[in-house]
This record gives structure tokens, sequence and C-alpha cells, in this order.
């Protein structure tokens, strides 16, 4: 007879999770082969922690709050520098470790302060460790003539400070703004570019002189184009935005004021955490199969996914793949298989794989473009023996009705 049995897990970590199930054989049972079996979950991340740090409470951290805090998927945090006492909802880190608490980290307008705490030294640091930051200059007297600083900013400055001007001005999409997912906004605004040009000016900016090697300028001042505005920067596997402009929160407050759609400035300031949040995952590059676990004889069918630094689908290149059996010994050929996934429609690549033995399998796939590697993705599926004991031998009457009509009932 059949039984319904349930157990309760809760996971402590997140990622694929392979659970096993199994029941002890019976006395006189002819095989206990077919007595367990496997499936794989993924257990997905928590909210993601994103710390807010400033010098004090100020009107851009007010709405950045606002903005962030509208996404339920975030959790939003604040440090502002205090003497003894705790300012914000946490402590202000110093360290990599504690960095490492946080998913992306926002700096609004404590350049200074961060340099007289060796913060930069840190917070360099959680950049190549794979974090993402963005830094909102807001007229700071001197960013430091430190090296640590030139690592880290997409800009270029002279003797290490810059001169702060007051001006009223709106920013303009530059050509890779117009397709970047940060100032592309979202699909409920279809032009971009309109949309700026509507926003209330802002009242100053640093003067500086171009943008870092690696650097791209995705906003730029409407008279000064070497001047950006909005500049992003990969710092190894790290993500670095820099805000250079006074009086951003006033893309929030007027619009409102007045009755006005203040989306342009959510938009922007989710895609600047979603793109900030993707620092370290290698997520524009994915490679899957169809199903998590297979029977023996079952088809597996390989799919990648390949975007571009604008996250649009990048067409015509290579991906080749090695998939072997994490739990061989041997360096038998059955054990490993060398594959070439085709190009289905834009960005999207595909295989089949007809048979495969038992056993836990790993896929290791590099994508390259004009001899060029782009990068590097791996997955993991499961094959188990087959069991007719596993089929369903219930009478399928809807079958079996269209059987007797097309045979007369014979």
């Amino acid at each position: 007879a059949a039984s319904d049995v349930y157990k309760r897990q809760v996971p402590d970590s997140e990622g694929v999770v392979t659970y096993r199930v199994s029941v002890p054989a019976l006395d006189g049972e002819l095989t206990a082969d077919n007595n367990a079996r496997s499936t794989r979950v993924e257990i997905l991340p928590s909210k993601k922690k994103i710390l807010v740090i400033g010098p004090h409470p100020n009107w851009e951290i007010t709405f950045l709050l606002r903005a962030l805090r509208t996404d339920p998927d975030l959790d939003v945090l604040t440090a502002f520098f205090g003497k003894s006492v705790l300012a914000g909802d946490v402590r202000i880190p110093t360290s990599l470790a504690e960095f490492q608490e946080f998913d992306a980290v926002y700096a609004v307008g404590c350049v200074k302060e961060m340099s007289a705490n060796n913060i930069d030294i840190a917070l360099l640091d959680y950049l190549n460790d794979g974090g993402g930051a963005a830094i909102h200059l807001l007229g700071d007297a001197n960013l430091g003539a430190t090296t640590t600083w030139d690592k880290i900013f997409p800009f270029i400055y002279s003797s290490g400070s810059h001169v702060w001007t007051r001006d009223q001005f709106v920013p303009e999409l530059t050509v890779e703004g117009l397709v970047h997912p940060i100032t592309r906004l979202s699909d409920d605004i279809p032009r971009p570019a309109d949309a700026f040009a509507k926003l209330p000016p802002l009242s100053g900016f640093a003067m500086v002189t171009g943008n870092a090697t690696g650097a791209t300028a995705l906003l730029s001042h409407p008279r000064l184009s070497e001047v950006s505005i909005l500049a992003i920067r990969e710092i190894g596997p790290g993500r670095m935005l820099f805000i250079n402009g006074a009086g951003l929160w006033r893309w929030a407050f007027v619009p409102a004021g007045f009755g006005g759609d203040v989306s342009t400035y959510r938009a922007l300031m989710l895609g600047s955490a979603a793109w900030l949040l993707a620092a370290g995952q290698g997520d524009a590059f994915i490679i899957e199969t169809d199903l998590p676990v297979y029977r023996s004889g079952e088809e597996v069918i390989i799919s990648a996914r390949l975007r571009d630094e604008a996250n649009q689908p990048l067409s015509g290149a290579e991906i080749s793949t090695t998939i072997f059996n994490t739990e061989s010994d041997s360096d038998a050929v059955s054990d490993t298989f060398n594959l070439v996934l085709e190009e289905r429609t834009g960005g999207i690549y595909t295989t089949r794989l007809p048979s495969i033995g038992i056993g836990n399998w790993r896929i290791s796939a590099v994508a390259e473009l004009e001899e060029q590697e782009l990068a590097r993705a791996g997955a993991n599926f499961l094959v188990e023996p087959y069991s007719l004991e596993m089929e369903n031998v219930r009478l399928n009457e809807n079958a079996l009705r269209n059987i007797s009509e097309i045979t007369g009932g014979a």
C-alpha cells in the first residue's frame, strides 16, 4: 500500500542542494537498489543587504533610501560617521570582513571621512573580492591624493584634488548610457533621454578631466562632455558606480511636490542597485540543464544564455563544454564528453545529450567570441538508475478511451 510521508527541512545556506530520500530494505526484498530517490532544490538567497553610508542624514540619503526600500527583496541599512555612539542602523565597516556582510554599499558625501579612517583601503579590498559599491560626491573639498582612490574612481583628477563647481545643469545620456541597463531605466519609460531631459537641474559637480582606463560614462555634463556625471568601472570581479553631482534628490522631491512622476529617479536608483548586486556573479553567462535529476536513458538538454555588458543577448559566440562524471575514478572516455552548443536564437545556445551514465555530472563551459574568451560558467546534474517501480502504472482512462475509439473496441 502507498503512503505519504512528510518531513520539514530548513536549509542553512543558499545554492543548489541535493536531497536523497531512502527507505530500508524489507525482509525478503530482492533488491534495495531502487529504495532511494534524489531531488535537487535551488535554495534562493534571503533579502540582499545594502548599506548606505554618510556623514549624517541628509536629503540625498533620505530619497535614496525611499527608492531602494520600494524593492521588497532589499534590506537597506544605514551607517553614519559618529564619534562614540552608534549612528544609523549599524556601525561603519572598517575592514574587508565587515564589508563582506553586505551585498552592495553606497557611500554618499563621505569621501573625506573614509580617507581619514583608511576605509578607502577596505573598500578597494571589497571591490577586488567581488563587491559592488557606489560613491556619490557632494562637494567634498578634497578627494585626497592617494593611490587607493586612483584605483577606485572611474575618472581622472589632477594632484589628488578637484574644483567643486556650482552650476545648474541637467546631465545628458552618452551613447553607452542609451543602452546600459542602469540608465535605460525600465520598460515603463520608453524614451530615457526624454525622461532625463525633463528632470530638475543639479546644482554642482566636480571638475574632473576624463575617464580612467576601463571606465564608462553613462551620463555627462551637457556642455563639458569630458566631465562624467554618472560613470561605472569594473575592478576585478567587483563593480564601482560613481555619481558626480549635488542635488540628485530633487529628481524625486520636485516632481512629487508638483504631482509629477518620480519613476525616473526610482528606476535609476533601483537599476544601479541591480547592477551593483550582480558584481562577481558572472550572470552574463549561464549554463543549465532542463532537469536537475534524470533517470538513466533520459535525454539531457543543455542550454546556455549569453549577454553583453548592456544586458543584451549576445549572438555569434562559440560555447564549448566539457561534461564529466565527478564520481568517476577512471579516465574512461565514457565518463567525459566535449560538446559545442548551437545557437537557436539571439543569445540562447543549446545541445542534446541522448543518453548518459549514472552519477553526478559537471558541465564546464567557456564562451568565446572572435577567439577571445568572454566568460566561464558551470552547472551540475544527477543521473539515477532507471526503475519500473518509479513509473506511473495507474490506468490512463483518456488514452484507453482513445485507443478503444480508434480500434472499434478491439
